[in-house]
Order: structure tokens, then C-alpha cells, then sequence
């Protein structure tokens, strides 16, 4: 099971207050898990752009494009004037190292989308709009900084959304990535470390992703085995007290046994195998015929 959350801000707030961590680490290790997405992608014959917004996404966009200078060829794309301060101060440490600044879109063989991440709270404007058309036009791989540009923090959706090959999040799984109406734009999920363990930045949250592996039933230890051994605890609860009441208690009790707490929602038959399928519909069958 994972944690999801609508917003990581407070988990950030959170390591600047218990773990003594500042804004420009957590940056520095964002980028680091950006780079190295990319770099799997990189020979030393491809080119990655890195189209960059104006605040914080942006920055982790241009430390990672610092990150793979001198070893690939990259380049920076800034359609807008920088606002944050961490921005300009990673700008001028990429530019010092030698990272290209470009002025208009070029052609490349893979391009990140480091413009808004989880922060939008604005629909896209018109040339914001026409710059994601053309990114989604191009041939290369796509990655996406956090989240792909788009999508708003309310889990509402702009006209156009970059549709990413790979999204590499920040910390922690947003709940906008989880969207069904934006699963063709995300890609393959990949969470970041922004230096501390996950188990340590994440608290718990009222949302959570289940994984097949959180779904415990009964399993077939013994080959030679008869159907009679997946219904013995509902035929105990029958015979505690004779039929009736007793009998819808006997399955309560089959249905906790079966599925974990986590899965008590989801459709419990579905998730059954065939013995344990039949043995549910004739526990049913049973409590009607005895009236229960």
C-alpha cells in the first residue's frame, strides 16, 4: 500500500522543521532523480532539451540539466522570466558550468517538462497552450518534473495537457497523476527521494494505492486438498449455535477471513478463486434454505 496525497507541501514543510533540511537540498536531490531518468534515455549522440517554467519545478529541471553537462548534450529552454529566487541562483550556477540557453524550441531526442508541476492553480494560457501542442507534436521520448503541465492542483484539467512517456514525482504519489482521465499523459511513475528515505518524508494519508500484493486470501499449501477446507470457518460459526442468525454471522466472518481490511471495499467475489467463489454462493444458498 502507498500513500497518495493532493498536495506534498506540508511533507516539505515538514523536513525543513524536524529534519533540519533546506528547500535547496530537497531541490538538488529532485534534480538528481530527474537527471538520472534521463541519462538512462542519453547516448552521447542524443540531445535533451529541458523546457523550464518560472518557479521551483523549473529550477529542478535546470539542476538536472547542470547535472548531465559535460557528459551529454543539453540544453535549456526558459519561455518565461524566472520568479524564483532558488530559479535565478540554479540559473546562474548552470550557466557557470557551460549549459546552453537556447531561445526557441529545438529539435532534440528527449524532452522534459519541468514548466508547472504540481503547483498550477491557473488554467494555461494561449502561448502556454500552443507550447505543449508543439512538445506533443515531436518524436523524442517525453519525461514530465512532478506532474505533467496541465494538470491543475484541484484535479481539474487545462485544454492541453503534455503527454509524458515518464513522470518522475517529487517525494511522494499526487493523487492528479492517479486520474483516470489523464492516464494516457503520464506514462511509467517513478518516485523521487528528496534525501531522506520515503517511509520518513511521507505521513500517513486518507488515501492510499492498493497493490496486489496487499490482497491476502487463503492459500493452497497442500496439492491434495477438498473444498470443504476453504468453508471450515463458516461451517464452525453455523454449528456454534444452530442456523439462522448464526449462519449470516458464519459469513461475516468467511468475508474477513478472505479478503484483507484494506480490500473490504472492493468486490469481494472478484478477487476469489473458483473453490472459494462456489463455497461463497453455497454459504448463500444454505442461508436460504434455512431461512437465514
Amino acid at each position: 500500500m502507498q500513500y497518495v496525497y493532493e498536495e506534498t507541501n506540508r511533507l516539505d514543510e515538514r523536513c525543513y522543521k524536524n529534519f533540519d533540511l533546506t528547500p535547496e537540498i530537497l531541490m538538488e536531490h529532485a534534480g538528481l532523480a530527474l537527471a538520472r531518468a534521463v541519462k538512462k534515455k542519453l547516448t552521447c549522440k542524443k540531445s535533451a532539451l529541458f523546457v523550464c517554467g518560472m518557479g521551483n519545478n523549473g529550477a529542478d529541471g535546470i539542476v538536472a540539466a547542470r547535472l548531465l553537462h559535460g557528459m551529454y548534450h543539453v540544453s535549456l529552454y526558459l519561455p518565461y522570466e524566472l520568479k524564483s529566487e532558488l530559479a535565478k541562483r540554479q540559473l546562474e550556477r548552470a550557466k557557470k558550468v557551460g549549459v546552453v540557453v537556447v531561445n526557441e524550441l529545438v529539435d532534440a531526442d528527449i524532452y522534459i517538462d519541468a514548466l508547472f508541476g504540481a503547483g498550477l492553480n491557473r488554467p494555461l494560457d494561449d502561448l502556454t497552450c500552443k507550447l505543449l501542442e508543439t512538445l506533443n507534436a515531436k518524436q523524442g521520448y517525453k519525461i514530465a518534473c512532478d506532474i505533467p503541465s496541465g494538470i491543475l492542483n484541484d484535479l481539474t484539467l487545462s485544454p492541453v495537457i503534455f503527454k509524458a512517456n515518464e513522470t518522475v514525482t517529487m517525494g511522494a504519489l499526487k493523487l492528479a497523476l492517479l486520474n483516470d482521465t489523464v492516464k494516457d499523459a503520464i506514462g511509467d511513475i517513478k518516485v523521487a527521494n528528496l534525501g531522506i528515505a520515503r517511509n520518513q518524508y511521507e505521513t500517513p494519508s486518507s488515501n492510499f494505492l492498493l497493490r496486489k500484493s496487499d490482497l491476502k486470501l487463503p492459500l493452497r499449501i497442500k496439492k491434495k486438498q477438498q473444498q470443504r477446507h476453504f468453508w471450515t470457518r463458516c461451517h464452525c460459526a453455523r454449528r456454534q449455535r444452530g442456523r439462522g442468525t448464526t449462519c449470516r454471522n458464519g459469513r461475516i466472518s468467511f468475508w474477513r477471513w478472505a479478503c484483507d481490511t484494506s480490500w473490504r471495499k472492493a468486490k469481494k467475489i472478484a478477487y476469489l478463486s473458483d473453490a472459494q467463489r462456489y463455497t461463497a454462493q453455497k454459504c448463500q444458498c444454505d442461508c436460504r434454505r434455512h431461512g437465514a
